[in-house]
């Protein structure tokens, strides 16, 4: 039903995150970026499965584009700096 959480996919998605979450860690109070934070379920299951709230900002698919510009501009100030 459409504007409704499909729970299947966010348990799918759950069981393949569940092993990198617990890899790097999660604090209290985590953000959530990307495309994924609106699919509802999936934040809901997230939230429950790790007994904690998640944070999303404004534009949760504007923070990784420019995370990744970011990231691009220091890789390329780092390679000029170091000469050709």
């Amino acid at each position: 039903m459409p504007g409704q959480p499909d729970l299947g996919q966010a348990a799918a998605l759950w069981h393949r995150e569940d092993g990198l979450l617990r890899a790097v860690g999660v604090e209290e109070g985590f953000v959530i970026s990307g495309g994924i934070s609106k699919n509802v379920g999936v934040v809901r299951r997230v939230e429950q499965k790790l007994g904690t709230t998640s944070h999303i900002c404004f534009e949760p698919q504007v923070v990784g584009a420019l995370g990744a510009a970011l990231f691009a501009r220091e890789f390329l100030e780092r390679k000029a700096s170091k000469g050709p």
